[in-house]
């Protein structure tokens, strides 16, 4: 069964978001996830048929190098997150070994709206 991780985003905010995986409920074993990659799907509700972001191993928004030690980590750069438009969302969370595909992690996320916007060159 997935945990359950509700946060909140700050729009427009370069954010970064660690999970940390445990063998045990005491969390005292990290899970080795060497070798494993990840998915992460934002959905402003559960059925709908696109998503809003897209975070993977592969493109590099989920940070795996210190998957050894059970950490991972979602990142939600600012040029992107300013784009959001979302009051909640709900996301979860899959990885894969290359044969089995697991849901980790599940929950919803609060758009903390902004009010600057900033006009980078």
């Amino acid at each position: 069964m997935a945990g359950v991780f509700d946060f909140t985003l700050d729009q427009g905010s370069d954010t970064t978001v660690a999970l940390t995986f445990y063998t045990d409920t005491s969390k005292t074993t990290p899970i080795n996830l060497s070798g494993y990659a990840f998915a992460c799907q934002i959905r402003e509700n559960l059925n709908d048929e696109t998503f809003i972001d897209e975070l993977t191993s592969a493109n590099s928004r989920i940070d795996i190098s210190s998957a050894a030690t059970g950490k991972i980590i979602l990142i939600f750069p600012s040029s992107i997150s300013k784009l959001y438009n979302f009051s909640k969302g709900y996301y979860d969370l899959e990885s894969t070994n290359g044969t089995t595909v697991t849901r980790e992690m599940q929950g919803k996320i609060t758009l903390d709206k902004e009010a600057t916007k900033w006009q980078q060159s």
